[in-house]
């Protein structure tokens, strides 16, 4: 499970839990708890796996949102490409994505601005 053990295996089966749809939605839950660690790297990879579950959840699209305020410029990134990748379902996260698509960091920027279109274009 991702809440046992040492940070790299949860970064690890968060990471392998995102590359697979039928893994990361029942994982969900679990996710969510990750993407509220300590470590940066870990809710990284937890948005990031995230993307998967989808506005199925209804808390995914909520902890994204949240996610694009994150202290870490990555955490920030791999949640507007999530937020990108479940479309239309994360229309609730526009305004912020808005708000970060002005971020002086060139790949946030960029990855709001995508996630805005994916949004927008009901992707």
């Amino acid at each position: 499970m991702l809440k046992e053990g040492d940070p790299r295996a949860q970064a690890q089966a968060a990471y392998a839990a995102g590359l697979d749809a039928d893994t990361a939605r029942p994982l969900a839950s679990t996710l969510l708890d990750v993407l509220k660690s300590p470590d940066a790297e870990l809710r990284r990879l937890a948005a990031q796996a995230l993307r998967h579950c989808g506005a199925a959840d209804s808390h995914v699209v909520p902890a994204l949102t949240a996610a694009l305020d994150d202290s870490s410029w990555k955490v920030q990134r791999s949640a507007a490409l999530a937020l990108g990748h479940i479309g239309h379902g994360a229309s609730g996260a526009l305004a912020p994505l808005r708000k970060l698509s002005r971020s002086a960091n060139n790949l946030v920027r960029r990855a709001a601005r995508q996630a805005i279109t994916q949004i927008e274009a009901g992707k």
